[in-house]
């Protein structure tokens, strides 16, 4: 996998996540995509547990109860939410291969 291919994945994580908690219970099964196609991509553990507790946050945002453990004030959790996906960007950027440019033929 790329780093774009890589970032692609969190970008659309982002977007299943949305503005509300508990709106996008139905992003689930998505969610579990993006956990296989990003699994072992990376070269270390630590990789690894960014993108479990990324996907983790973003189930809980997503699901209609589990947000509400946060408490009345979604504010928290959605610090959480975008604190453990800029965590799995930045490490994405530090483990992937950045795209190599293709030289013009002339």
């Amino acid at each position: 996998m790329t780093q774009l291919e890589a970032l692609a994945l969190v970008q659309r994580m982002r977007d299943l996540v949305g503005e509300h908690p508990g709106a996008r219970y139905q992003s689930s099964e998505q969610l579990d995509r993006i956990a296989f196609s990003l699994g072992g991509v990376g070269k270390t553990t630590y990789f690894d547990e960014k993108v479990s507790a990324a996907i983790e946050y973003a189930r809980i945002w997503c699901s209609p109860r589990k947000w509400q453990q946060y408490g009345p004030d979604p504010a928290r959790l959605r610090a959480n939410v975008q604190n453990s996906l800029y965590q799995l960007e930045s490490v994405i950027r530090q483990e992937l291969p950045p795209p190599t440019t293709v030289p013009k033929a002339e």
